[in-house]
């Protein structure tokens, strides 16, 4: 009896060393600093438990590991026991992300391409060349020409926004600000992706939104289960179906894409050329047809592609995903920062009136590149509130690290590692950003921001791979608050906490809620 004990006591530790202690050091045994395996074993425990009851606000860990091996560029880190690099040197991270980004161009994605193709076919989880086609494709749509026609749009539901809060009374209004962004960005991006007209103000249960929310929801319990299932067992995801997005919200958005792509070939067929994303896409698969077979390989015509409708339609989906998930984060965080530092407001009040009358009355583009104060508020607000935390790039070509310190040796990252560049820590270093969490948006006047160490402020990624939509974010922002701004004034309330208390969810958000009062001005 005491033998056969014995044989499953000793294959139970064999196999505790062999997939999980010694997983736990393989930094360690490339001579790259990390913590104590058995400190990491424990904390792969907490880290799981944290995650998925959430008894942790997401800042926390991430201050915690920046703050270890202070001078070191780099140092190993693991989720479970899936090894990782930190890249803690922004020149580093400027030469591995930037300078040699052909080693490192593509993310990873937790997601099974059979269950979730809206989001695996999609530009950010395409790799090689795949992305390159896409990205070439729909680069057009963001250039600075095609966001100059944008702003009418962007006005006339930024006006929207503000004269659906008024009360003649001059009641203050109360809102959450998550939710209120959430559905205006969600708004915008029906109008520009497809040119469908929404309100989601004055139809507050509206399918489309519902739809929307649905989707863009990566905090709920099953979600972050899913992501976790994924990394402990991806066969597993598979086999109890764990999709991401549910089925009711894809049918829709396959639906509603669908309906539009079959409305934009038949204005193409009638002479009729459209503007938004879903008939750049179209164009460059009618482009691909055309040239299929007479284009020279390598030449800008060769990335279109012949794709199927499911790739057009996973497009179209991540676009309105990404209007609707990140910026909300930089539109809500902002007000909060406007209405607890009146000093700011004050100024950017006055700015903002200024150009009212310089444009008289009519927003142009030309008019919101003169908002300087209102860049500054902006760039503080990503800076402080980066709606992307860490950024991360899988390895695709061997490469190595050369030693620079005293005491470095060679580090050969090899092929499917994973590197992780940390955005939020970057952007609150005293070494970079002297009293990180004082909102102060003259450091990006004139003179300061040449100051500014490079690769220590990117809330829209590196490299090749830095999000397309990062210009419209801005100047979405900008033109919001113009429109606020020349009505309201932006107040805490009751229910708003301050200091700004994080939520305990895998997603920068604040707890309870991020309510303010919109208070109408007299004079206006």
């Amino acid at each position: 009896m005491i033998i056969p004990v014995i044989l499953l006591l000793t294959s139970i530790l064999l196999y505790i060393y062999v997939y999980i202690f010694k997983p736990l050091c393989y930094w360690k045994e490339l001579g790259v600093d990390q913590d104590d395996p058995w400190e990491l074993l424990k904390s792969v425990l907490l880290t799981f438990y944290s995650v998925i009851w959430k008894r942790e606000d997401p800042l926390v860990s991430v201050r915690s590991r920046y703050s270890k091996f202070p001078g070191k560029r780099y140092y190993g880190i693991y989720e479970l026991t899936s090894p990782g690099l930190m890249l803690r040197d922004p020149d580093l991270v400027s030469q591995m992300l930037v300078t040699d980004y052909v080693h490192f161009n593509d993310h990873r994605v937790l997601i099974h391409d059979d269950l979730d193709p809206l989001f695996t076919k999609c530009i950010f989880a395409l790799k090689g060349e795949e992305w390159q086609k896409i990205r070439k494709t729909v680069t057009p749509s963001s250039t600075s020409s095609k966001i100059k026609t944008q702003v009418d749009t962007l006005s006339e539901y930024s006006q929207k926004f503000a004269e659906h809060h008024l009360r003649p009374d001059g009641e203050i209004v109360e809102i959450e600000m998550r939710d209120v962004t959430t559905r205006f960005c969600n708004d915008v991006s029906a109008k520009l992706s497809f040119g469908i007209s929404i309100d989601s103000f004055a139809e507050p249960d509206n399918e489309f939104w519902r739809m929307c929310h649905r989707a863009v929801d990566t905090i709920s319990m099953r979600k972050v289960l899913s992501f976790t299932v994924y990394l402990i067992a991806p066969k597993l995801v598979k086999f109890l179906k764990m999709k991401i997005v549910d089925n009711e919200a894809d049918s829709f958005f396959r639906q509603v894409i669908s309906e539009t792509m079959k409305i934009r070939e038949e204005e193409r067929q009638n002479g009729v050329n459209g503007s938004d994303l879903i008939h750049l896409l179209l164009e460059g698969r009618n482009r691909a047809k055309l040239n299929h077979g007479k284009v020279a390989k390598g030449s800008y015509k060769s990335y279109n592609a012949d794709w199927s409708n499911i790739e057009i339609i996973a497009q179209a989906f991540f676009f309105h995903f990404a209007s609707c998930a990140p910026a909300p984060t930089l539109l809500s965080f902002m007000a909060y920062e406007i209405a607890v530092n009146p000093d700011v407001q004050d100024k950017l009040r006055r700015e903002v009136y200024d150009i009212h009358d310089t444009c008289g009355g009519k927003l142009t583009y030309a008019c919101t590149n003169q908002m300087e104060y209102m860049d500054m508020v902006v760039h503080e607000t990503m800076r402080k509130w980066p709606s992307v935390i860490e950024v991360d790039r899988i390895c695709s070509k061997d490469y190595t690290i050369e030693p620079v310190l005293p005491g470095e040796k060679p580090v050969h990252v090899k092929r499917g590692s994973r590197i992780i560049a940390p955005i939020y820590s970057l952007q609150h270093d005293p070494k970079y950003y002297p009293d990180p969490e004082k909102f102060d948006p003259e450091r990006w006047n004139e003179q300061n921001k040449r100051n500014i160490k490079p690769n220590t402020f990117t809330p829209f990624g590196f490299g090749s791979r830095t999000c397309m939509g990062g210009k419209f974010s801005v100047l979405q922002a900008k033109i919001l608050y113009y429109h606020v701004l020349l009505r309201f004034e932006i107040v805490p309330v009751e229910a708003t906490k301050v200091p700004l208390e994080v939520a305990k969810i895998p997603r920068l958000n604040a707890a309870g809620g991020l309510w303010l009062g919109l208070k109408p001005l007299a004079d206006f």
